[in-house]
């Protein structure tokens, strides 16, 4: 009869301790956000679009709205010149490119896009076409080719951290 009571003694004390594992909960897991992922096809997009408005901005000589697609930090590579970076330095180039009276017009489009596999740089070469006037009034074109290398940022737009361009195809 001892041995009995011990066994159902024992067994309460067993069916306790399974229900209070049971009923406890198991330790939280730290949350782990996973990144949005990638899609290159919506990136290349994204990024000849902005190549399209910024082309349309230079064509109407939008100074502001061309130097609005560069990083703050961005590179400016012009043919035979120094490297310019910051906002007044391409301001500064801009300007002189696009609202001399010698300007006519600018256009440029994307030929190709590439997204890096981690989604957060992309590079677009194109070519481009820029008009300008001689000292008679002549319209002259030069043709050329560009590459912008875009960066995503921290906010998630795209900036263009390099920018270089040369006459010639």
């Amino acid at each position: 009869m001892r041995n009995s009571k011990r066994l159902i003694e024992l067994a309460i004390v067993l069916i306790i301790c399974g229900a209070g594992i049971a009923c406890s909960s198991a330790p939280t897991q730290p949350s782990v956000q996973v990144p949005p992922p990638i899609d290159p096809a919506a990136i290349e997009k994204q990024i000849r679009s902005m190549d399209a408005d910024w082309s349309h901005a230079a064509n109407l000589g939008d100074v502001e709205t061309c130097i609005s697609y560069y990083a703050d930090d961005g590179l400016l590579l012009e043919p035979n010149a120094p490297v310019v970076t910051g906002k007044e330095a391409f301001r500064k180039s801009w300007t002189a490119l696009v609202t001399g009276p010698q300007y006519v017009g600018l256009t440029f489009a994307s030929t190709k896009v590439t997204v890096a596999q981690a989604g957060d740089m992309a590079w677009d070469i194109g070519t481009y076409e820029l008009t300008t006037k001689d000292k008679d009034g002549k319209a002259t074109k030069e043709a050329g080719k560009y590459v912008e290398v875009w960066q995503k940022q921290v906010d998630g737009s795209w900036k263009v951290a390099v920018d270089t361009y040369n006459a010639g195809q």
